[in-house]
């Protein structure tokens, strides 16, 4: 058995793999911002989870006034942030130990995703090393490494999972012990994430396809997968249950609440963003340029090559699908699931970038081999790769100048930036001026909750139709649904701040301003800022 797991390999190849993983930690440690979290939302809801665990408080989402069982986000990732939290119970000081877990996964999983590449021949040496380069100094992917997401985790544990399948397909016969081992492994990615439990349904296919006895590994699977479900199910049916907390712990509800107009619409939305996107990711320090320079026609031209550049990387992938192979077969399925749920694709696609590319590259080699003679294309080829990842290193930097001299770990180019000093004066004033009981209404609840070991509440009912498809309905709400809110949550505070890349942010400062105005006697502004976006209304009790 470890001689399938190694052949195919050199020890260069072992060299290589750790260059890769080198350059990402470097891009990474250059990037983060030690200490900061909540700037996602979710990556302060993972902490809190962890931080419950920790202190025996139950797999809980303590932010919320009811604190409410987590139920969304597999347990694994909180699981590992919280062992750090034993040993290092204090934060934001142990705020790097928290980050360092998702830069050390990612890491891994760059210079796995090159290993696995050339070990099952899915394309040249020289094909995964520009993957994986590429996906390396990718600002996005950077951006995800540095923060407490379960992205890189997730990435790594699904290249160990498809590793696992593609030695389980090369093996003639395996122990029941094995199979019940291997198809624990293979469940590993559905206990990081949801949409990981594409790959254990994959790998029953097709080995189910192949002949196989798959009695031991579906128990493995199950073993490690039914006591989740288990707990999600019973934990759902006891919690409290209201549109608001729904966004934290029903990760279905969404989807099933479209009817099919709307699923159709996201559906086909979605697709078309993930095949955009498959080229612009990885492409992202020179997408980024032209778009900052608002080169209208250039952009035209560019985005359409871009469409064709990721059609044709689908095409690879469903050309080797054809064929059997585990990989393609994989991100086909990995690819309907995403393209099929209600939030834009780009946070999805970054775990799995580093093979989507391969194919990316792969599929653009065989059209310029045919277009140039074959003596030109290696020059095409090393000038392009060169130019891409000087372009993603520049902007790579210039996220990470922006945030060092901000303290705000930003994950784009800002027109306003704001100070993450400025923040720290919002939980400090209301760490002194509030009750630990007092509730917190903000758009950056999780985050608040984190810093100030307040309850918070996101005042507004998740909305992705109006945030990314279309849709006509006010995206956080209108005034009376907002002033409703307030008032099932006693929120004793509503906070405004800054919530940059979020799709929320305009519209919730919008609706705020509508509230102040139109119900004049429901709050006072209690705290102001330098920067005035920056403010804390006190709701008064007799609204």
């Amino acid at each position: 058995m470890r001689q399938l797991r190694v052949a195919g390999l050199q020890p260069r190849d072992l060299a290589i793999a750790s260059a890769l993983a080198a350059v990402l930690l470097g891009g990474a440690a250059y990037r983060v911002i030690p200490g900061v979290c909540g700037v996602f939302h979710d990556d302060a809801i993972y902490v809190l989870s962890a931080k419950a665990l920790a202190e025996g408080r139950g797999y809980r989402i303590t932010s919320l006034p009811a604190a409410p069982p987590q139920t969304k986000y597999p347990v694994l990732y909180p699981a590992v942030l919280s062992t750090i939290w034993v040993v290092s119970p204090h934060f934001p000081e142990n705020g790097l130990l928290l980050q360092s877990v998702s830069m050390l996964f990612g890491a891994a999983a760059v210079g796995l995703a090159y290993l696995y590449l050339i070990r099952f021949e899915y394309i040249s040496r020289a094909g995964a090393a520009a993957s994986a380069v590429l996906v390396a100094t990718t600002p996005s992917v950077l951006y995800f490494t540095t923060q407490t997401l379960s992205e890189m985790p997730f990435a790594a544990l699904l290249i160990v999972g498809l590793w696992t399948l593609e030695r389980l397909r090369a093996t003639d016969s395996a122990s029941p012990r094995d199979q019940f081992r291997d198809g624990a492994i293979l469940a590993l990615s559905a206990l990081c994430r949801t949409v990981g439990v594409v790959l254990p349904l994959v790998g029953i296919v097709v080995l189910f396809r192949d002949r196989r006895r798959i009695r031991w590994l579906c128990t493995g699977i199950a073993f490690v997968v039914v006591p989740w479900a288990i707990w999600s199910i019973a934990a759902a049916a006891t919690a409290q249950r209201d549109p608001i907390t729904d966004y934290y712990i029903d990760y279905a509800g969404d989807w099933l609440s479209l009817r099919w107009p709307e699923a159709f619409r996201v559906l086909l939305t979605n697709a078309l963003l993930l095949v955009f996107e498959t080229a612009t990711m990885a492409f992202e320090g020179i997408h980024s340029v032209i778009v900052r320079l608002n080169w209208h026609p250039v952009s035209t031209v560019l985005g359409w090559l871009a469409v064709a550049a990721g059609l044709t990387a689908w095409i690879a992938i469903l050309r080797q699908a054809y064929r059997r192979r585990v990989l393609p077969s994989f991100l086909l399925c990995y690819a309907v699931a995403i393209a099929a749920w209600p939030w834009p694709p780009g946070r999805f696609v970054a775990p799995v970038l580093a093979f989507v590319v391969a194919y990316l590259i792969l599929g653009v080699s065989e059209l310029v081999d045919r277009g140039f003679r074959r003596e030109w294309s290696a020059p095409i080829a090393a000038v392009a790769l060169c130019a891409t990842v000087v372009a993603n290193v520049g902007y790579s930097a210039l996220y990470g100048r922006i945030s060092h001299r901000t303290g705000y770990p930003y994950s784009l180019v800002p027109d306003r930036p704001a100070m993450w000093s400025s923040y720290q004066r919002v939980f400090d004033w209301l760490r002194t001026h509030s009750d630990s009981h007092d509730v917190v209404a903000s758009g950056f609840d999780s985050m608040l909750s984190l810093y100030t070991d307040r309850p918070a509440v996101r005042p507004f009912v998740h909305r992705p139709l109006s945030l990314f498809y279309g849709d006509a309905t006010p995206a956080t709400g209108t005034v009376e649904e907002f002033s409703n809110i307030l008032k099932i949550y006693h929120a004793k505070y509503v906070v405004e701040l800054p919530m940059p890349g979020f799709a929320e942010e305009k519209p919730f400062a919008d609706l705020i301003s509508a509230w102040r105005t139109r119900r004049q006697g429901e709050s006072v502004l209690v705290y102001e800022d330098a920067d005035p976006r920056f403010r804390i209304f006190e709701v008064l009790r007799s609204s």
